[in-house]
């Protein structure tokens, strides 16, 4: 469903139910959130229009509860409760905390094969379920399908217009079709009696839409009502990334007439189930094969190291050697390609048995990806060299992490987050994504462009707007990490930014830097005392007098651009952490700026509104739910 302010929710059910938030509203009802009051737990509670509440709407109503209901499945929305409160006709169901098939397509166009192929055998065995107890669904579409965020499952939702072959009574009224015109059968375009095929058709309308990025017809409703009825839709086959024997199912669930397509939904899930297991060993096979698909057993130590270093400098809550330590991980804990090369998944499945984040894992693996030939990451890290620069730099960090709690959706997050890092005075390119969609978790890499300025204006960093690529080209950080994690409740969503950076490149380069600038202030304050120290004496250069003063400046010399030199890098770091800090509170102000000037409402404001007004149509209970600060920490 797509999220907008249905009717509010009416006052009857404040005794049984605190609002949350609205869901969104179909065209028979309005969803929202709830909690129940008995249950003590969020349900999503429909209800039935005020201006759909004649008997044969309300009978309809009724009927989804009732059908939902006895279809106990994994698959299949959990319907609690139905009744009528003060003559508003309504049930309760489970709440799935996620989004539609139809909100991911919107949101991030055709779906993976493998990703497909889940969602569809999942849905076929629930359609499987149905049909076995004569119910066939007659409005499979995306916005009916959901996605549980939590446990990852695809499940049906709103059998509102299915038909029960055990119901004696037809609700459907002659000449009325009733469905989603873009994946509706032929027979049921036509008003005929349907069965379980004509879900298998609609279920071919959904796996053609999230293949191809469209469903196979599109127009006005009667053009497309039409053209399931008399045209083929072109084959997914001319599209190169569908395999072959899918694009031939997905034309057999597509076929005009019933008896050429899959003789069930069940027999469905089994090819579908089939084709999974192909799609996912071919994308392993690509993926072995790809560059950086298999990694040597040296790239994987690196990888375990540096996810283990990124993962204690973010949470703060080890020491830097228990985390290198707990990175060594022996080879025999995982299954190898070859004596010595590891499979990307391997390598993720190893650092998660070791306690280490899937995240700073795949961190670690864009980082080695996008610097091959980087001599800052080709090997493990030196202790030596390692205790050396924390002495010259002051600093053990070799990752730099920011994050910031946006009390928004992680999809408005994502919009407002491209308009502030893409824009002036920052600019920074988006390079690419890795690990999937930003919304999925994957990681968005930003380049950082060279203030070469820096280098010719000393005073370039005491302006505002220049402060922080000032800053970055100080410590030499010119790749930023950013990913999305969904944060916050159901009642008050939120999305945690986070941005991180590698270290390791930047702190080598200082490090020559200072050694070269020690190396030079040494032999100049040496060369001088001498010469100096020998003319007030009157005495050779190289006698013992003038070497020992030159030694001593050498010395004093040395320590003091150590000294310098910490200051003035640890200063850069510390403001960098500042300057990101004040990014990411951009990225906030502009969602409260749009926010302002479109009309639009968080869903927090929403539910504060809805628990706090006192018309008759409102909840008059405060949302228990609701954070009594707008803005997060960060």
């Amino acid at each position: 469903m797509t999220p907008h302010s249905p009717a509010p929710l009416p006052a009857g059910l404040a005794a049984s139910f605190d609002t949350v938030r609205p869901l969104g509203a179909g065209g028979m009802g309005a969803v929202w959130l709830v909690r129940d009051r008995f249950l003590d737990r969020l349900v999503a509670l429909k209800v039935l229009h005020a201006d759909h509440s004649g008997p044969e709407e309300r009978e309809r109503f009724l009927r989804e509860a009732r059908t939902s209901a006895r279809l106990e499945h994994p698959h299949i929305i959990d319907v609690y409760r139905a009744d009528e409160t003060d003559g508003v006709v309504w049930f309760s169901m489970r709440y799935i905390n996620g989004e539609s098939v139809g909100d991911r397509l919107r949101d991030r166009g055709p779906m993976a094969v493998a990703d497909t192929l889940r969602v569809l055998r999942e849905v076929s065995w629930g359609l499987a379920y149905a049909h076995a107890r004569g119910v066939v669904h007659r409005d499979i579409k995306p916005d009916n399908i959901l996605l549980d965020r939590d446990s990852g499952r695809a499940v049906v939702t709103d059998f509102g217009i299915s038909r029960d072959a055990a119901d004696a009574s037809n609700l459907t009224m002659v000449g009325n079709v009733l469905g989603s015109v873009h994946y509706m059968s032929p027979e049921q375009a036509a008003g005929e009696d349907v069965d379980g095929r004509s879900d298998v058709y609609a279920l071919g309308c959904v796996a053609y839409h999230m293949l191809a990025g469209a469903p196979p017809f599109d127009g006005t409703a009667q053009s497309v009502l039409v053209a399931h009825v008399t045209k083929q839709p072109p084959s997914l086959a001319t599209l190169p990334q569908i395999p072959t024997e899918l694009a031939l199912l997905v034309n057999r669930c597509l076929h005009k007439s019933p008896g050429e397509r899959p003789a069930s939904a069940d027999h469905l899930a089994s090819a579908f189930d089939a084709l999974m297991r192909d799609a996912e060993e071919q994308a392993q096979a690509s993926a072995d094969a790809a560059p950086g698909g298999v990694l040597s057993e040296n790239e994987a130590r690196v990888v375990w190291q540096r996810a283990a270093q990124l993962q204690a400098e973010a949470a703060h809550r080890m020491e830097r050697r228990a985390a290198l330590e707990s990175a060594r991980i022996s080879g025999e804990q995982t299954a190898v390609v070859t004596d010595e090369a590891y499979r990307v998944r391997d390598v993720e499945a190893a650092a998660v048995e070791a306690g280490i984040s899937r995240q700073y894992v795949a961190i670690a693996l864009a980082e080695l990806r996008a610097n091959p030939g980087s001599a800052a990451l080709a090997d493990p890290i030196s202790e030596r060299a390692d205790r050396r620069t924390t002495l010259l730099m002051g600093t053990a960090d070799r990752a730099l992490s920011v994050s910031r709690v946006i009390p928004a959706s992680p999809k408005d997050t994502l919009q407002a987050l491209g308009a502030v890092f893409t824009a002036a005075p920052h600019a920074f390119t988006l390079q690419d994504t890795v690990n999937g969609h930003p919304l999925d978790g994957g990681i968005m890499r930003f380049k950082v462009p060279r203030f070469v300025e820096a280098y010719s204006n000393p005073f370039a960093g005491m302006s505002k707007e220049k402060a922080l690529r000032y800053r970055l080209e100080q410590i030499e950080l010119f790749d930023l990490n950013v990913t999305l994690q969904p944060r916050g409740t159901a009642a008050a969503p939120a999305c945690e930014i986070v941005v991180t950076g590698d270290l390791r490149a930047g702190l080598r380069r200082n490090v020559m830097l200072d050694l070269g600038i020690m190396a030079g202030v040494s032999v100049i304050a040496s060369v001088s005392t001498a010469l100096k120290l020998g003319s007030m004496l009157k005495v050779p250069v190289l006698s013992a007098a003038p070497l020992i003063a030159a030694a001593g400046a050498a010395v004093l010399g040395t320590a003091a651009v150590v000294l310098w030199y910490r200051w003035l890098f640890r200063g850069a770091l510390r403001e960098t952490y500042e300057e990101l800090g004040g990014l990411l509170k951009s990225v906030e102000q502009q969602l409260s700026t749009r926010r302002l000037f479109s009309g639009e409402r968080s869903a927090a404001t929403d539910a504060a509104s809805n628990a706090s007004l006192t018309s008759p149509w409102r909840s008059p209970q405060t949302d228990p739910l609701m954070p009594r600060t707008s803005t997060p920490a960060p």
